[in-house]
C-alpha cells in the first residue's frame, strides 16, 4: 500500500466523506457557511446541489458535527427513496420521538410538539437529507409541507435537501412548481478549477501526514485536473489509483504516464463509483501520453 510507501498516516484521497480532510476550497466553504447560517438562522427550507462527487455528503457530515448540540438538534437522512409514511417514521426515529401510535395526525402532532420543545428551549431542529434526487416527487412534495409548521420567530424545522443538479429542475416542474417559492435558500457546489484542485491535492495530502508536497510530476497534475474536470470524488479514484500504481512500481512519484494508465482503468469500469455523468470525465487520449492543452 502506497501509505506505508509514502509514510501517511491515513489513505489521503479515500471515497469516504472523511471530517478529517475539512472542506478548505473557497467554493464549499462559502456554500457550508451559507447553508449553516439559514439553518441557525430557521430559514426552513434550502436547497443544495451539485453534480455527483462534488462534495455534497462530505457538506451535511460537516454540518451534522459543527452545529453545538445547544444550538439545534440535526438528524441526517440519508435514505429517501421511501414512501410519505415511511418518510415521516424515519424523521421521527432520527430526531428521538417516540412514535405516536396509529395515524398520520398523531405522528405529526408528536413531531410539532417535540419542535416548539426544541424552540422553548433555544434549539434549532434541522433534518439533512442526502441524495434527495432520488426521492419520489410525493415524498418531496411531503417534506416541503412541513415548513408550514412555524412560530413568530421563523420556521419550526430547517429542512435541507441535497441532491444532483436534477433536483433543481424538478423544482421548475410540476408537481413541485408551487413549492419554489419556499425555498429560502439556494446553494450550487461546482466543480473545482484547476488551481483549487492542485490545491484540493496538497491539502489531502498533508492532512494524510505528508512530510512534504504530494509526489505528483507538474504535469501528472495537469493530467489529474484535465481526467477528474474537477471532481473531487473523480479526482480522488484518479490520485488514488495513480499512486497505487507508480508504488507497485517502486517510482518515487507519480508521472503523466501513471495518471494515464488510472484514467483509463476507470473509463471502463461500469460500479457505482464511476457510474452515469462522471464516466464522461475521463477523456484519455489514444496514441500515447500528450500534455493537455
Amino acid at each position: 500500500m502506497y501509505e506505508n510507501v509514502f509514510r501517511l498516516l491515513r489513505n489521503p484521497f479515500a471515497l469516504t466523506a472523511d471530517l478529517r480532510f475539512p472542506m478548505t476550497v473557497p467554493g464549499q466553504r462559502r456554500a457550508l457557511d451559507e447553508v449553516l447560517n439559514a439553518v441557525l438562522r430557521r430559514k426552513g427550507l434550502i436547497l443544495v446541489s451539485g453534480a455527483a462527487g462534488t462534495g455534497k455528503t462530505m457538506l451535511l457530515n460537516t454540518i451534522a458535527v459543527s452545529v453545538p448540540p445547544e444550538l439545534a438538534q440535526i438528524a441526517v437522512l440519508r435514505f429517501p427513496a421511501l414512501d410519505r409514511e415511511e418518510f415521516l417514521e424515519m424523521l421521527l426515529l432520527e430526531l428521538g420521538v417516540a412514535s405516536a401510535p396509529g395515524t398520520k395526525p398523531r405522528k405529526l402532532v408528536a413531531l410539532e410538539r417535540h419542535l416548539r420543545r426544541a424552540r422553548e428551549r433555544g434549539r434549532a431542529v434541522a433534518v439533512l437529507i442526502d441524495e434527495a434526487h432520488l426521492a419520489a416527487p410525493a415524498v418531496i412534495e411531503e417534506i416541503c409541507l412541513l415548513t408550514n409548521l412555524e412560530a413568530p420567530e421563523g420556521k419550526l424545522l430547517q429542512i435541507v435537501l441535497a441532491g444532483q443538479n436534477e433536483l433543481e429542475d424538478r423544482f421548475a416542474q410540476e408537481p413541485l412548481r408551487s413549492f419554489q417559492q419556499r425555498i429560502a435558500c439556494r446553494v450550487r457546489l461546482e466543480p473545482l478549477d484547476p488551481g483549487q484542485a492542485a490545491a484540493y491535492v496538497k491539502h489531502r495530502w498533508k492532512q494524510a501526514g505528508g512530510a512534504g508536497p504530494p509526489p505528483f510530476d507538474p504535469d501528472a497534475v495537469d493530467y489529474l485536473v484535465m481526467f477528474s474536470a474537477g471532481v473531487p470524488r473523480v479526482l480522488n479514484l484518479l490520485c488514488d489509483n495513480a499512486l497505487e500504481l507508480a508504488s507497485a512500481e517502486s517510482a518515487g512519484e507519480v508521472l503523466p504516464e501513471h495518471v494515464v494508465m488510472a484514467a483509463k482503468a476507470l473509463a471502463g469500469r461500469s460500479s457505482a463509483e464511476t457510474a452515469g455523468s462522471e464516466r464522461l470525465l475521463f477523456r484519455v487520449y489514444e496514441g500515447g501520453v500528450r500534455k493537455p492543452g
